[in-house]
């Protein structure tokens, strides 16, 4: 350096927003040349390490100063910013720094010449009241619909102002949105706004109280509506930002269901939904339709809307060769008027009877299929078209000639008949009585078998979800039998279930499940659930739900002995305070105290204390407790070379002794929350060589492709600054850095990383860092402010990362420390991410133990959400593929299953010859395995039932047996790469297939 400090002093050891600062500084000139037109730039910064990007507050010119000279006692006032600045934005009172930049270019406009770092020190800001509001309750207590067919919505709501400044007027924006299925983000701007209340200022610390606002929510025949079903009401809080306060983007909107928004249930008397539930053609004996053949079809069509249909509408009655019954492809073979009301979540039925035209369609797999069109005109106004035809054999088509026909013939087939909801206790381990009956569909009696009574909370009901009951009918049922209403008490889980966790108090369905494990063999297996409202499931609001989450509401950490630094051995004095935010008070649970040199808190990090809180009760906080710890001694690996910011901060409950509603929020929520910074000095410690280089990278931040809560997007650019600084006492020759992307809970256990790290999973190039290559720095310098513009892969898969810029990626420069090489910064990727995390067969099936077709084999398996949202239903199905097509691809598709080509040559056999050619669907997970799954969770191991069907004539030898989640590519996903055939015993195992003796 040409300039360096002589002297740099703030008069004042504390200060105000928008007061006055009176700095002392001296600047020498250790060149033997004159050196004119200085410019000193002064910022105040949060951290010790001065750059371009803190805030600045003023500016001081200095003539020259004469060689080997210095300047001498300089002085300046400078006015810090008014509270009202975004500087102050998600800080509060504590220690800030003051310091300068010198530039001694011809250009003293020029930004990016001030680069020479001088010094700086430390000021105490109070009095700092900035407002921070946030919602406090939100819930929806009426609808009601007006003559002219709007809704007036009447919403009850409070706004809470947590922060310590008064705040002025701000509004309140209310929107309904239909994205449930976003937990964490229901509601934004882009939804459908339907209000505005203005709040007419807040003190800090208190609440509006209970307000109500009457809404008019989109009229009935708004296009908005999707059906009857779930809608997110909820409200954003001074979005404007007209009012200014701290942590606007990070609590105004989106906190829970029940403090700023509220899930739903909405139903419409005008929607009304027809689509068929069952479809049978009587003459199921013959082989094959033949031209002039009568058909007799019965038929049973469901309204499945809440609105009566009185409108009578046609049914258009196609032969076709595929499944797909369609008025555009297939024959035409004649219409019936349907001229019966069908009331709302009821059924009505028909037989019509036709015969059979000379042009048939050409046959593909050695059946036809008669099926209808319902309403083919569109004479009905129904909330959903899409599901008046082709929704499933036996629904609204049927096939005839086969194999299908004799398994119909051979077999009972069960199915729910009714259900009720009666009587009972509506809340957590309460009793339950509801009343249901079974039928058998089939001309052959059923043997015994059970019926399952699920918990959910939605409509759709599966095994996956909580299994309160069962009955069991130990005769079985005769053939066209029914049970009769059968009554019967089930057990809601109990106050500590996970299950509430999801929803809280609400509005829940009980359902019904026919012989749920598919124990026995069936004509089909489509009609044991989820047929409708009170044929086997019912609605009722379960209340009584409380939860404990635990947060931290205070925490500031200070030298005990009232200084402004600390050194290692030192004492801090830490003031915290614990809230429990919800109802349930919590028991005895830890707290534990860390220090981090990252903003991050994790057990990782060097545990300087703990204290034990006996209890908490529900909306209350603790008292502000006060602990002094000691910190690490000085040969502690923690210490680099680099005075400068760490980082103190508590986590709550780290065992999890307290069952709560959440454990996200028991650390790393925000300075003054739950953590704080300190300046440590002295530091330069544990036998480093100060005649080495000590390359540290500074300053690294996203300031371009980054939306305001980190989430940036694949593919994407973005644009980074950095520095680097070397510390130590060499000069470092020519380097280069290198930046990754890094899954987040795995960058606290990694001290380098260079290129052979790459895995395209967890850790994956971040491409256009060329750049960055062959810096060089004298000892003690800076690089000063650096751009980079990088690129976020385009296959990455969504949850949380970590931006990471590793110096001296190829290690070329000799450093006193090589493990302070990596810096970071926290991104996201939103969006779901499926992926298989085991895979494993009950037996092994080798040469000597192969897998017979025909016979049943237990696999168990499990899928992880890795995602950052919840997932509402995807479906996993099972397959056999051959070597060769795992060879030539990365994935399995329901696509891929191929029949043989040969299937309609004379010369197939249909005794000996192989039904597909590379793919084999399994039999047994048809309809089992619709899921829903929340983000961070996996179903844990489940176990399934599978066959090699034996008419699928399968070659004997080595196979892969796979599974796929999200078969129906139903969950939009940034990468849908990783969901089948990626790592063996994860979503793949060999088995060896022999034939059936």
């Amino acid at each position: 350096m040409d300039l360096i400090n002589q002297a740099f002093q703030v008069s004042q050891h504390s200060a105000r927003a928008d007061e006055n600062v009176h700095v002392l500084f001296n600047i020498e000139n250790v060149t033997d040349n004159l050196i004119d037109d200085i410019g000193v730039k002064f910022y105040i910064s949060r951290n010790s390490w001065i750059s371009t990007g803190d805030h600045e507050i003023g500016f001081y010119a200095i003539p020259s100063i004469a060689s080997n000279a210095q300047s001498g006692a300089q002085q300046i006032n400078l006015l810090l910013p008014p509270p009202s600045d975004d500087f102050w934005l998600d800080d509060e009172n504590g220690t800030y720094f003051i310091g300068a930049l010198i530039n001694d270019a011809e250009d003293l406009g020029s930004s990016a010449a001030y680069q020479q770092f001088i010094t700086h020190d430390a000021i105490n800001i109070i009095d700092l009241a900035i407002p921070d509001l946030k919602g406090d309750h939100f819930s929806v207590s009426n609808f009601e619909r007006l003559a002219d067919g709007n809704i007036i919505a009447d919403i009850d709501f409070s706004i809470f102002n947590g922060g310590a400044g008064h705040s002025d007027n701000f509004l309140v924006d209310f929107y309904i949105s239909s994205e449930t299925d976003n937990r964490q983000h229901p509601i934004t701007s882009e939804d459908y706004f339907i209000g505005s209340y203005e709040v007419g200022g807040l003190d800090s610390g208190a609440s509006t109280g209970a307000l109500r606002y009457s809404l008019n929510i989109p009229n009935a025949l708004d296009g908005f509506w999707d059906g009857s079903g779930y809608y997110s009401l909820g409200m954003i809080i001074n979005d404007s930002g007209a009012t200014h306060e701290s942590r606007r983007f990070a609590n105004n909107s989106n906190q829970r269901e029940g403090i700023d928004y509220s899930i739903n249930t909405i139903f419409d008397e005008s929607w009304v939904d027809l689509h068929g539930v069952a479809f049978d053609v009587r003459q199921e004996d013959v082989a094959t339709y033949q031209p002039g053949q009568n058909l007799t079809i019965d038929y049973v069509i469901r309204n499945g809307g809440l609105g009566h249909v009185s409108q009578d509408f046609n049914l258009h009655f196609y032969v076709s060769a595929d499944p797909n019954v369609d008025s555009s492809n297939d024959v035409y073979i004649g219409s019936q008027r349907f001229t019966n009301d069908i009331a709302a979540n009821s059924s009505g039925q028909g037989t019509a009877d036709f015969v059979l035209p000379n042009n048939l369609p050409s046959l593909i797999d050695g059946r036809y299929y008669v099926g209808f069109v319902i309403d083919g005109e569109n004479e009905v106004h129904e909330n959903n078209e899409n599901n008046n035809r082709s929704t499933g054999e036996l629904s609204d088509y049927d096939g005839t000639g086969g194999a299908l026909d004799g398994f119909r013939n051979a077999n009972a087939d069960l199915a729910n008949a009714y259900f009720n909801i009666v009587s009972g206790d509506y809340q957590p381990n309460g009793v339950v009585v509801i009343e249901y009956a079974a039928a058998n569909l089939s001309q052959v009696a059923s043997s015994p078998f059970s019926a399952g009574f699920y918990l959910s909370n939605n409509e759709y009901i599966s095994t996956s979800d909580v299994q309160i009951g069962s009955y069991e009918f130990s005769n079985g049922l005769a053939a066209q039998g029914n049970s009769g209403i059968i009554q019967h008490s089930v057990t809601l889980p109990d106050a500590d279930s996970p299950f509430w966790k999801y929803k809280g108090n609400g509005t829940y369905f009980i359902g019904a499940i026919a012989d749920p494990g598919n124990a026995h063999p069936e004509y089909t297996q489509v009609n044991n659930s989820n047929l409708g409202y009170k044929i086997d499931s019912d609605a009722h609001a379960i209340s009584g739900i409380t939860f404990t989450d635990l947060v931290g509401s205070h925490f500031a950490a200070n030298p005990a002995d009232g200084g402004f630094r600390l050194t290692p051995g030192g004492l801090v004095s830490i003031d915290y305070q614990i809230g429990n935010q919800e109802a349930r008070g919590a028991g005895p649970f830890d707290i534990e105290f860390f220090l981090s040199s990252n903003p991050y808190i994790s057990h990782n990090d060097a545990l300087v204390g703990s204290h034990r809180i006996e209890s908490l009760n529900g909306f209350t906080k603790t008292d502000i407790l006060n602990g002094t710890f000691a910190l690490p001694d000085a040969s502690h690996e923690i210490w680099s070379q680099f005075d400068g910011t760490y980082y103190l901060g508590m986590i709550i409950d780290g065992v999890q002794q307290v069952n709560e509603l959440s454990h996200r929020n028991n650390q790393n929520q925000g300075q003054h929350l739950d953590s704080d910074t300190v300046e440590i000095i002295a530091t330069n410690i544990g036998g480093g060589d100060s005649s080495l280089a000590d390359l540290i990278g500074v300053d690294l931040s996203i300031t371009d492709g980054i939306s305001e809560n980190n989430v940036v997007e694949p593919g994407e650019e973005i644009e980074v600054k950095y520095s680097v600084l070397n510390a130590g006492g060499n000069y470092a020759p020519f380097f280069a850095n290198e930046f990754f992307i890094v899954r987040r809970d795995l960058i606290d256990s990694i001290q380098n990383l260079s290129v052979a790290d790459v895995n395209y999973d967890s850790i994956q190039n971040l491409f256009g860092d060329e750049g960055s290559a062959f810096i060089q720095l004298e000892p003690y310098a800076f690089t000063g402010q650096q751009d980079i513009t990088l690129r976020i892969p385009e296959n990455i898969s969504a949850g949380h990362y970590a931006v990471v810029m590793q110096t001296d990626v190829f290690d070329e420069v000799f450093e006193a420390n090589e493990f302070n090489n990596i810096i970071y910064t926290d991104v996201s990727i939103e969006g779901p991410d499926l992926y298989n995390e085991h895979l494993s067969l009950e037996e092994d099936f080798t040469e000597d133990n192969p897998l017979i077709p025909g016979e049943t084999f237990t696999a168990e398996y499990e899928v992880v959400n890795g995602g950052t949202h919840d997932i509402p239903f995807f479906a996993t199905h099972f397959y056999l593929i051959t070597e060769e097509f795992k060879t030539r691809n990365s994935e399995i598709a329901f696509s891929d299953i191929e029949y043989n080509p040969n299937i309609n040559s004379p010369d197939f056999d249909p005794n000996s010859d192989p039904l597909f050619t590379d793919v084999f669907p399994l039999y047994g997970d048809e309809f089992s395995e619709v899921i829903a799954l929340g983000a961070g969770h996996s179903t844990d191991r489940q176990t399934i039932e599978l066959e090699i069907p034996e008419d699928y004539n399968i070659p004997s030898g080595k196979y892969y047996l796979g599974v796929q989640s999200d078969v129906f590519d139903e969950v939009d996903e940034p990468n849908e790469l990783n969901n089948s055939l990626f790592s063996q015993t994860l979503d793949y195992v060999e088995v060896y297939v022999g034939s059936n003796p």
